[in-house]
């Protein structure tokens, strides 16, 4: 098991079915679907769901499911945010929202399960998955907007410090939820970035350590979750159909693109990178 990277080859993923999958009011986007008067097509999350475990499986990346799911825990087919993987076992992470609080629990049960170790967790304030990048194995960058809050981070520096992990935390726009939503590295030395809304100084430290950064700009994808981006190594992303912008730039970039219709995700909040908790990668 070696999760020191989100660039190196993907071995394992677990994703959480989408049984009951309601949409929650967590982030601007599910609020904003909930405004609108969006309900869930379970039929069509259910095959949109299949459809992107079959590209992980085309890429040649076992899938694997937590088995008892919470009920009451709509939100938990993001999968992502529960814990945070490290080289020495998982570390479980704090919801902001009660509507989340508890999604952990079958997520730690079935990690239990499959074998991997828990290491820690977080006590203090929130810190959520999907507001973390690593990048690279020593370095994490966590975004702190509208979920992760201070007070979780500084918990998350302590745990990786022990680990000789050095956590980084990012402000960043409440509007983008989490880092997830405006950095995503998809090679060893290429990230996607939307370079506005980052500090500056976080631009130089990713050019530091070995980073060639593509500018994608705020007004051209604001709502569109189009760094929600999954690395599968070797030049792959694990991306949707409906992101035009990206796929375009990772193509010309001479990457391969896996694009499922994830509509019934991506429209509320949620795309490839935050349906998916990563349990195994090569090291680089």
């Amino acid at each position: 098991m070696a999760i020191f990277n989100n660039t190196g080859v993907l071995r394992k993923v677990m994703l959480c079915p989408t049984t009951f999958y309601e949409i929650v009011p967590v982030s601007d986007f599910s609020r904003t679907a909930l405004e609108r008067g969006d309900q869930v097509d379970h039929a069509k999350a259910k095959a949109q769901h299949d459809e992107l475990a079959d590209c992980l499986r085309d890429a040649g990346i076992e899938v694997l499911y937590v088995e008892e799911p919470d009920p009451t825990r709509h939100w938990a087919v993001y999968a992502r945010d529960f814990a945070v993987n490290s080289p020495q076992g998982v570390v479980v992470c704090r919801f902001k929202y009660a509507e989340r609080k508890g999604e952990e629990i079958p997520g730690e049960k079935q990690l239990r399960k499959m074998g991997y170790p828990i290491l820690d967790r977080i006590e203090r304030g929130a810190w959520e998955g999907g507001d973390v990048r690593y990048i690279d194995e020593k370095h994490i960058a966590t975004g702190q907007g509208e979920r992760s809050t201070w007070p979780g981070i500084y918990n998350a520096q302590e745990i990786f410090a022990r680990q000789g992990i050095k956590v980084h935390g990012i402000q960043i726009p409440t509007k983008w939820t989490h880092l997830d939503g405006v950095v995503a590295p998809i090679a060893k030395d290429v990230a996607l970035v939307t370079k506005s809304e980052v500090p500056e100084w976080f631009l130089g430290f990713l050019e530091g350590r070995g980073y060639r950064l593509i500018n994608i700009p705020a007004d051209k994808i604001e709502g569109t979750l189009a760094l929600n981006l999954l690395c599968l190594g070797n030049e792959r992303v694990l991306s949707f159909k409906t992101n035009p912008i990206a796929n375009a730039i990772m193509r010309a970039e001479g990457f391969k693109v896996y694009e499922p219709d994830l509509t019934e995700f991506v429209d509320r909040g949620g795309g490839p990178h935050c349906l998916t908790f990563e349990l195994e990668r090569d090291l680089e």
